[in-house]
């Protein structure tokens, strides 16, 4: 059985998919990059962003996607 997620996890998952948003990266990217870190699959990962995460992060997100689109437009 999987250990239980911690918060530091939570924020590490937060902040690598918020940096790949903003950078115009894809989420896949962002999972495989926590995945590494966090030595779990980013099939786990993915889940853990969908199900609980990224609720608590939705002005974060679309602040990210502004600044993706602001990189995009210049």
């Amino acid at each position: 059985m999987r250990e239980v997620w911690r918060e530091d996890e939570d924020i590490l998952l937060a902040e690598a998919v918020l940096r790949h948003i903003r950078e115009g990266s894809t989420l896949m990217s962002a999972l495989d990059e926590v995945e590494k870190k966090l030595n779990r699959p980013a099939a786990e990962c993915g889940f853990r962003w969908s199900a609980f995460v990224r609720h608590s992060y939705k002005n974060a997100i679309n602040n990210a996607k502004k600044k993706r689109e602001q990189l995009i437009s210049k």
